[in-house]
């Protein structure tokens, strides 16, 4: 594999503007052992030189941010081919032939909704890979984005609602919530994902701070705020002292004691489908099958 044009890795708007071009032309000659570095360690796994030889965008994460704003160039070259080798070893064979031709991987499914793993849509630069909660007709409402950070570990980089055009988000949210027996979706995602993770061996399980996004922007009024810290405490987790969330790799459950008494039948159908969806996961990580495409018409991701 060779390095791709600036033009694949910048993308045509950045291509017309001179700042951008002489930056990447300044970094392109700093990087030039650590870009045949990535080059080998990318041509060692045949699945993601397909991968990265079909788009050169993604390599644009090395040059902006990934996964933390706080990370120098040179720790996003260690950390993507940290990233890179880890997924190798986690996703069996078939999954990553999936994923390299840019397809989504199914995991579970119950009424109202399918979670997919692939390729992060929104933006790569908080993650090559995300999990993907889907209504009914297949169109994301919640995407959840990660990078392996070793061999045993994973930093969650964004949970990211999704924008519908039919402005029937919260609708959409209620429904699945009613359905899953009190369990809001963006929990259920996260849930599936800590399923996913101990089927992976994942011993550390990072969320990050708000303050450490590597989109953080003011949102207009209309989009989708999102409380990280609010959800992960929600969700048994601690600050470390970097400053990221440590979530516990297994949810824990509320015993029949910690149950109101009006609650305890929500709970135990809540928990009961919270095992067939773990047993589902298990099944699909070891028999990867192909998800079907997304509908993205009328969605802002």
């Amino acid at each position: 594999m060779t390095w791709p044009a600036p033009f694949d890795v910048l993308g045509a708007g950045r291509m017309k503007r001179p700042y951008h071009r002489y930056r990447y032309a300044l970094l392109m000659a700093i990087t030039r052992q650590r870009r045949a570095r990535l080059l080998a360690h990318i041509d060692a796994i045949p699945e993601w030189r397909q991968l990265f030889s079909k788009d050169g965008s993604l390599l644009f994460v090395l040059f902006r941010r990934y996964l933390d704003r706080r990370w120098s160039m040179g720790r996003r070259f260690d950390m993507l081919e940290a990233d890179l080798g880890a997924a190798a070893r986690h996703f069996r064979a078939d999954a990553m032939r999936i994923l390299a031709n840019r397809q989504n991987m199914h995991i579970c499914a119950g009424p109202g909704y399918s979670i997919d793993l692939g390729i992060n849509r929104p933006t790569r630069i908080e993650g090559m890979w995300a999990f993907s909660l889907n209504d009914a007709e297949n169109r994301p409402l919640f995407n959840l984005s990660f990078g392996f950070t070793g061999p045993d570990s994973v930093l969650i980089a964004s949970m990211q609602g999704v924008k519908r055009s039919d402005g029937d988000t919260m609708g959409l949210i209620r429904q699945l919530t009613k359905g899953c027996h009190g369990l809001r979706p963006h929990s259920l995602l996260l849930e599936v994902f800590r399923m996913a993770c101990a089927c992976w061996g994942i011993r550390r399980i990072e969320g990050i701070d708000s303050r450490h996004q590597v989109t953080r922007y003011k949102k207009k009024e209309d989009e989708f705020k999102f409380d990280y810290r609010a959800y992960w405490i929600e969700h048994g987790a601690h600050q470390g002292l970097d400053g990221n969330w440590l979530l516990p790799v297994e949810a824990r459950r509320r015993t029949p004691d910690e149950m109101p008494g009006h609650k305890r039948a929500m709970y135990r159908k809540r928990y009961a489908l919270l095992d067939g969806i773990a047993a589902q996961t298990a099944e699909a990580l070891q028999a990867a099958t192909l998800a079907p495409d997304h509908v993205l018409r009328g969605i802002r991701l």
